[in-house]
């Protein structure tokens, strides 16, 4: 598991990873600036998964991530990364997350926060039959992509993104 993530499962290390036939319910993650991971992963089932990871039938309900000034924050998942395997497959399918409440500082979501999509040399990511359902989310504190030097060195696509304090 890693210290940069933080749910049921912290992270998965993809290689054919499953997860199967989970539901959790009633979960509160309350994480500040001061915790250990900040600016990572959260989510109330996995917090960081690898691509070539298949997670299938599994829910959450109730839950709250309190997590301001972080990213990458979901209810189920909080960030689904790629793989540079050859031909990996990642999938999500027949999962969901009900009554999900969510406070971060961006790139959140009720299902999962976000998504690196696979290159096509190395798989494909799939969501299939998922559900969300009584999402709140609330984006919490400013942060500035630029705001890092070697961030336009990294990500030269994206350019120079903001992020403020506002609910949606």
């Amino acid at each position: 598991l890693a210290a940069d993530a933080k749910g049921f499962i912290g992270k998965t290390l993809g290689n054919g990873s499953k997860v199967q036939e989970l539901t959790i319910r009633n979960v509160s993650i309350p994480l500040n600036d001061s915790d250990e991971i900040k600016g990572k992963w959260v989510g109330a089932l996995i917090g960081c998964m690898d691509g070539d990871t298949n997670v299938t039938n599994c829910h959450v309900e109730n839950v709250t991530i309190y997590a301001p000034g972080m990213y990458r924050i979901g209810g189920l998942i909080g960030f689904w990364a790629n793989t540079a395997r050859k031909n990996a497959t990642a999938s999500i399918e027949n999962c969901s997350a009900k009554n999900v409440t969510l406070t971060a500082g961006y790139a959140m979501g009720g299902l999962i926060g976000t998504v690196q999509v696979q290159k096509p040399s190395s798989g494909y990511n799939t969501i299939k039959n998922c559900s969300v359902e009584n999402i709140s989310i609330t984006h919490k504190d400013q942060f500035c992509w630029a705001d890092d030097p070697n961030y336009s060195t990294l990500y030269p696509e994206t350019g120079h993104y903001c992020y403020s304090s506002a609910p949606f």
